[in-house]
This record gives structure tokens, C-alpha cells and sequence, in this order.
């Protein structure tokens, strides 16, 4: 999938053009710039492996004489530099090569566009949805997410995989079954547990998947965390008594108080304040789990993501919006929402984290285009 949103206003002034057997000069770019991304992407990467390969190869006898005589390997800095040179001139310009000739049929096709109607199909795929035709897995030009799954007629470039546009065939009612099964793979929950949910109870497979999932992880980095604490002390302090260790800490905290030594008060304060939301976080997760109440929302639902940027890291983080709160939500269960209808979304009541989610019976066209 090339861009990241769906724009409906550009899907549907390429569909005109489409329709009239031409192709927009978007969509030539999105085909080649995907071409590049599946192909030439690849080849580099394998060339550069194959360069390596290569260097070492046209390096063979120096280094394995080295090593068979145990004697230090020395090679001349221009003689390396040759052969890795040599060694990438071969591998890049193979990959580009490579790249042509793969890429030719579908390169041609773009030279004189031809446009073939197909009837297909969206269905979900696993981590996304996937459009299909005849057997075959097919490449939208436009990401598709948001588009409700079920018959479609497709515009494909003549010859390729790829799909230019397409428009609904079907009922404009929403497939609800199909939307289930995508939301159930994509958040991870069982349909059969549903009419519980409904009830407002967590389903016995729901409080195994919070605990293994939010509470165990928090739990085991804590345990890690405390024992490479207690062993430190361990092996600093091999006799001291658990009494003696809490005789030094308020000994030591009220010298630092004595001496108005914030900045030791401020790491124990820290420090504490720290273990005290840890264990509160683990009381409430556990008591989710051992109570089992879910909490319901009923409403249109919609996608966000936002983005975070830092200097070290950038990180998508992916929500359901329903009735003015956010609900967490992994990429996959993101892809697997479709826009505008009406849900019932089932979340934990403290921390808030999706149980489950499930499409309103009887909709129609949506509510939100």
C-alpha cells in the first residue's frame, strides 16, 4: 500500500478518468515508485549481502593462509579497496539490471495504459485488508483501509496486478459478519465471547489475554528489577539482615533530612513514588481480571493516528475514538476498523484497554463518507 491514508476525493476523480479507459499521472507515480519499493529496494539489499560475500571470496587466500599458519593477516589497503570496489560495481550494477528486466513488462504497460475491468472482492487478510480477484491477491494503488469488504469492480492496469479503482457492486449494507471476523483477528478476542460482553462480563479467554498481556510483562520486569536489587545488596552486604537494611535506610534518610540534602530525599522520593504506581498498576490490571466488568460504548467509531517524534525514536501509536474517549489499539486492529458505522466497543473499566468491539446489527450506507 503506498500512501498511508485513504483519500476519497482522489479515488474518485481517478475513477472518472479510469472509467473513460485513461490513466492519471498519480496513479503512473504511485506504480512506479511501488515498483521501486518491491523490486529495486530488495535487489540493493541483496547486493549489498552479495558484495560482502564477493569481497570475502576475492579475499579468500590471504585471510585463510593467515588463519591456517596462525599468523597475522595483512593485506594491502589498495588491494582491499580494489576488490571491494570491484565487488560492488558487480553486485549494484547486477541489481539494476535485474531491477530492468523485472520491471520491464510492467513498465511497458505504463508507456501505453490500457484499462481492465475485473470483479473482485475485499476481504481481510490477516493484518490488513486485502483486495482479490479470481484466485489472485491483487495491488491497490490506493490503500484501501476503511473500505468496507465485499464485491467490487475493479480497474487493473491491463496485464499487471495493479488495481487503479474500484466501486461497489453490492448491498451498501455493511458486511457485519466480515467486519466481525477482521475486528476479532485484528484485537485479538473470540466472537463467542460476545454475549458475554453484552452482559458487561469479560469472557474466560479475555481474562487470560489481559493478564498475559499487560499484567505478566509488568510483573516479571518488576520481579527482574527488585532481584538485581536484593542481589546487589547480596553480594555488597552478604550478612546484613532485612531489620539492619531497614535500620540504614531511615538512618540514612534522616541524616539527608538532618542535613537538608534534597537531592538524596528527591531520588527516594522517586524512587518510591515509582514502586507505589508499579504495585497499584498490578492491583488493578489483577483485579480487572479476577472481577471481569467490562464497561460498553455505543456509537460511530473512528481511527486515529498519532505520531511521536523524539531525537532516539518515532513511534505510531494507533486509537478507536467513541463518545469522546481514546481506546488503545495495536496497527492490525487499526487496519481492521471501517470507518463510520455505528460499534459497541467493550473496554476494561479502570485502565480502559479494548476487550472487544462488535458492528451495530442493520447498517446501512455509513455515517461518516
Amino acid at each position: 500500500m503506498l500512501p498511508e491514508a485513504f483519500y476519497l476525493s482522489i479515488h474518485d476523480a481517478a475513477l472518472q478518468e479510469n472509467r473513460q479507459n485513461s490513466i492519471t499521472a498519480d496513479q503512473i507515480a504511485l506504480i512506479r515508485a511501488d515498483l521501486r519499493r518491491r523490486l529495486l529496494v530488495p535487489l540493493l539489499l541483496l547486493a549489498f549481502n552479495a558484495t560482502v560475500a564477493l569481497w570475502l571470496y576475492l579475499l579468500r587466500e590471504p585471510i585463510f593462509s593467515g588463519l591456517l599458519a596462525d599468523r597475522p593477516i595483512t593485506l594491502a589497503p589498495d588491494r582491499v579497496l580494489l576488490n571491494l570496489a570491484l565487488a560492488a560495481v558487480i553486485c549494484v550494477g547486477g541489481a539494476l539490471v535485474l531491477y530492468r528486466l523485472l520491471s520491464i513488462t510492467t513498465r511497458a504497460r505504463l508507456e501505453s495504459p490500457q484499462i481492465e475491468q475485473s470483479d473482485g472482492h475485499i476481504d481481510w487478510g490477516g493484518r490488513r485488508y486485502i483486495v482479490r480477484s479470481g484466485g489472485r491477491r491483487l495491488i491497490p494503488v490506493y490503500d484501501i483501509a476503511g473500505r468496507s469488504p465485499g464485491s467490487y469492480r475493479l480497474y487493473l492496469l491491463a496485464g499487471t496486478r495493479y488495481v487503479l479503482s474500484l466501486e461497489p457492486t453490492g448491498s451498501d449494507t455493511l458486511d457485519e459478519a466480515g467486519v466481525l471476523r477482521a475486528l476479532a483477528g485484528g484485537n485479538g478476542f473470540f466472537v463467542q465471547e460476545l454475549p458475554l460482553n453484552r452482559y458487561g462480563w469479560m469472557g474466560p479467554y479475555q481474562r487470560l489475554r489481559h493478564l498475559l498481556v499487560w499484567w505478566l510483562p509488568t510483573l516479571l520486569l518488576t520481579v527482574f528489577v527488585g532481584g538485581g536489587v536484593v542481589l546487589a545488596i547480596r553480594i555488597n552486604l552478604p550478612n546484613i539482615t532485612f531489620n539492619e537494611l531497614r535500620g540504614m535506610a531511615l538512618n540514612g534518610i534522616e541524616q539527608a533530612l538532618a542535613r537538608s540534602d534534597y537531592e538524596v530525599l528527591l531520588v527516594s522520593a522517586f524512587f518510591a513514588l515509582v514502586g507505589v504506581v508499579v504495585l497499584v498498576y498490578l492491583l488493578v490490571i489483577l483485579l480487572e481480571a479476577v472481577i471481569g466488568r467490562v464497561r460498553r460504548y455505543e456509537g460511530a467509531v473512528s481511527r486515529l493516528r498519532i505520531r511521536t517524534r523524539s531525537r532516539r525514536s518515532n513511534r505510531v501509536h494507533y486509537y478507536y475514538s467513541v463518545a469522546d474517549k481514546r481506546v488503545r489499539v495495536s496497527g492490525t486492529g487499526y487496519h481492521a476498523l471501517i470507518d463510520g458505522y455505528q460499534y459497541r466497543v467493550y473496554v476494561t473499566p479502570f485502565s480502559g484497554r479494548l476487550v472487544a468491539i462488535e458492528p451495530v446489527e442493520g447498517q446501512g450506507t455509513p455515517l461518516q463518507p
